[in-house]
């Protein structure tokens, strides 16, 4: 189980580019305050985001591709018309990413908790399918600091 951090320093600096940019304190900030390890966080919103500079990211503070409506409504793909959350702010945007990970415990018991020792857990229902884990799993170790 994680248990939280009050240090900024879990995350390497400037590690985020374009909407995220000089964000890691808020998102270890974020984390914490949600139960969620910082680097895994880190890891899924840097790979999901570009590190901050996909479309999504720099236009709608998405950084997870959460789907639906945020707090600045949504906005639609043109391609196939999914919609995909716009938030008013990159905190906006980072909480409702960390509140959704934050109840994969509740909603899928086999996850015991959003750190990277659930990673394969998390990744069945976060991205069914695919890669994912051992994308996130990479990112994770680039990221985390020995």
């Amino acid at each position: 189980e994680y248990t939280p951090k009050t240090a900024s320093t879990e995350l390497k600096e400037g590690i985020m580019k374009g909407a995220l940019a000089g964000q890691e304190e808020l998102i270890v900030q974020i984390a914490d305050e949600y139960g969620i390890e910082p680097e895994f966080f880190a890891a899924i919103i840097g790979l999901e985001s570009g590190w901050g500079t996909s479309h999504y990211a720099q236009n709608n503070y998405n950084y997870g591709g959460v789907t639906g409506s945020g707090d600045a409504g949504y906005t639609t793909r043109s391609s196939d018309g999914f919609k995909f959350a716009k938030y008013s702010s990159p905190e906006a945007g980072l909480r409702a990413m960390a509140k959704n990970l934050a109840s994969y415990p509740d909603r899928y018991p086999e996850v015991k908790a959003v750190n990277f020792d659930n990673v394969d857990e998390i990744g069945a229902h976060y991205c069914p399918g695919g890669e994912w884990p051992g994308l996130i799993a990479g990112t994770y170790k680039t990221i985390k600091k020995a």
